[in-house]
């Protein structure tokens, strides 16, 4: 049977101690050790009067493993400059509810209300496990900005505003370019009342990183423990509206820590940068998000420096914004003016992914001396418009290809891909500077899917569309001698998520090349 009791958090530390000692001496006496409440007690009150004093190696020790994470001192120091020490003093001064239930736990906080910490029982100890970032007082959380009054909104439909919310309420909060294109009002009245009402009440724990003016990643915790993130973002409209939203799994959490780390003047822009680890060469990848890349870059950081980048307008990034639309040529300038800026020591080898793995030619042709290899993971070729193009016309009745043909060109609308990319100037730049600097000699790897995403319905197009794309990856993997190409067999197009283990492998297998030019053994 679960036990169900409250007690009161020690108010001092002091009292903490006068309670331990006492705990001793009754032992000899036959009252036996300190209670699950009072052990309990102690880790709240210890973890959130260290959080408050900035004393984050104390802070982590009242955490689980789990929780931890991969560097758990620059994560909780990161998330300082949101908190508000008074509240979390004041938080560990006032009563703490607690529901045990064998070796789990809840510990619901007087303040901010709603707050709780989930504990588990290691050893004979009890740890936190989730819930561990307490914000400040609800009001001192969230910015006093028209960001953080969306913010507010939106945590109360999910814990329970939803009930009552119509079409009216929500076409007053969102832009109407994300209720025609995105979800309808009548739907995502639906979506926010049947997530509410599933997975709520849900339970502020922080942010992923310091809010911008315009966009936050909020990070909360349902009532079963589940970690989430609300994600918002604004228009540039008065009064500004909610452009972007989402509902998802928590991201991972990356701090800024070390003199690579951060964001970076480039000129106008700032870039976000995250290196971790040591050594020469630098890996630096290239494609998507530094979250995209983060259980492959906390392998490779074991044997090298490794760099991940969040780029102009990626979505959910820390990058400045820039105009649209782009091109590859605008992002090797970004990534190395981002390199220079942040004096990442050289040379690098470079590990790019989809239209990523274009950049990463583009930047090899571009800047040879900088580079020393190159990993390619189902990387776009530099003709592969073309070719498609081709392809279609010769496998598509008259009737349909036009519109196929127009659609493989047509970027989607700015709200659904805010990179804007325009890959077929891509392709054409990256043609030109191999022509006028082909890729020089070095250790390239080339990794390719074995597996089709979405297959079409047509299993003709499948067919010619999967022997072009590999015809096209064997071209790339002839750009250098002696390159070495592997089939990703258990993977579609995201290698890196689906066969991490792959791609670090490959990693390795260059950067111990570039070390030693004797450990590459041509296929």
């Amino acid at each position: 049977m679960s036990k169900h009791t409250s007690t009161r958090a020690q108010r001092f530390a002091l009292a903490i101690f006068v309670v331990a000692l006492l705990v001793a001496a009754l032992a000899g006496c036959g009252f036996g050790a300190a209670s699950n409440e009072e052990k309990i007690s102690k880790t709240a009150d210890t973890y959130l009067r260290a959080l408050a004093s900035g004393d984050t190696a104390k802070a982590c020790e009242q955490l689980t493993r789990r929780a931890k994470g991969s560097d758990c001192e620059a994560t909780l120091k990161e998330r300082l400059s949101g908190l508000d020490p008074r509240a979390l003093k004041k938080a560990a001064d006032e009563s703490i509810d607690m529901h045990i239930e064998g070796d789990r736990a809840t510990a619901e906080l007087a303040e901010p209300k709603g707050a709780r910490f989930r504990l588990v029982k290691v050893g004979d100890a009890w740890r936190i496990d989730a819930g561990y970032t307490l914000g400040s007082a609800a009001s001192a959380d969230f910015p006093a900005t028209p960001l953080g009054e969306q913010v507010v909104w939106a945590l109360a439909e999910l814990n329970g505003g939803a009930a009552g919310l119509d079409e009216t309420e929500v076409t007053a909060h969102f832009s109407a370019e994300f209720l025609s294109v995105v979800t309808p009002a009548s739907e995502l009245v639906a979506s926010l009342r049947r997530t509410a009402a599933e997975r709520g009440p849900f339970t502020f724990t922080g942010f992923a990183y310091p809010p911008s003016a315009t966009q936050a990643v909020a990070l909360l915790e349902t009532k079963t423990g589940e970690r989430g993130a609300l994600r918002i973002q604004l228009d540039s409209r008065e009064p500004a509206r909610i452009f972007r939203f989402e509902v998802t799994e928590s991201p991972p959490l990356i701090a800024a820590a070390g003199p690579y780390s951060g964001r970076f003047d480039i000129g106008a822009r700032k870039l976000f940068l995250h290196c971790t680890g040591t050594g020469t060469p630098a890996v630096v990848f290239q494609g998507g998000l530094t979250t995209d890349w983060v259980e492959v870059q906390n392998r490779v950081s074991r044997f090298t420096r490794a760099c991940s980048y969040d780029p102009a307008n990626g979505l959910w990034g820390r990058s400045d914004a820039a105009p649209t639309p782009r091109t590859a040529e605008n992002v090797v300038a970004d990534l190395h003016d981002l390199l220079a800026a942040a004096k990442v020591p050289g040379p690098y080898v470079l590990v790019g992914h989809s239209d990523g793995g274009l950049f990463a030619q583009l930047y090899a042709s571009r800047h040879s001396g900088e580079v020393a290899g190159l990993v390619l993971i189902d990387a776009v070729h530099s003709d592969y418009y073309a070719r498609r193009t081709a392809l279609l016309k010769k496998l598509l009745p008259p009737a349909g290809r036009k519109a196929v043909v127009q659609g493989l060109r047509r970027r989607p609308p700015l709200i659904l891909d805010p990179e804007q990319i325009d890959l077929e100037t891509s392709l054409a730049q990256t043609r030109a500077a191999f022509a006028a600097a082909p890729l020089r000699s070095m250790p390239l790897f080339v990794l390719t899917h074995g597996r089709v995403d979405q297959p079409d319905s047509d299993p003709r197009l499948n067919g010619g569309d999967e022997r072009l794309w590999r015809t096209l990856q064997d071209e790339i993997a002839a750009l250098v001698p002696q390159s070495k190409h592997v089939i990703a067999k258990r993977s579609g197009h995201d290698i890196h998520h689906e066969q991490p283990e792959l791609v670090v492998s490959a990693i390795r297998a260059v950067v111990e090349a570039v070390r030693d030019p004797r450990t590459w053994k041509a296929p």
